[in-house]
């Protein structure tokens, strides 16, 4: 059942539900005469791992400046470190 109590047409393999979306769930055992529903089953968010990060080498150390730059292509929502 997902957060609105709607059934869903996964099927149990393994003793396991697989493949759902982030959301609220309810599991219901149902034995013909009675039915039982779990808790509520949070599944969080997860936006996966995103794409490598495109940099390069904007400036090599000079003898006026000892120090060097990286230049990165940003995306938005995404921390560099």
């Amino acid at each position: 059942l997902d957060e609105n109590q709607n059934p869903l047409n996964n099927s149990i393999v393994n003793e396991e539900f697989s493949g759902l979306g982030a959301g609220t769930y309810f599991v219901q055992a149902d034995n013909g005469d009675c039915q039982s529903v779990s808790e509520a089953l949070v599944i969080i968010e997860n936006l996966g791992t995103p794409a490598q990060p495109q940099a390069s080498i904007a400036q090599q150390p000079t003898c006026e400046d000892t120090t060097g730059t990286i230049s990165v292509t940003t995306v938005q929502g995404i921390t560099y470190t």
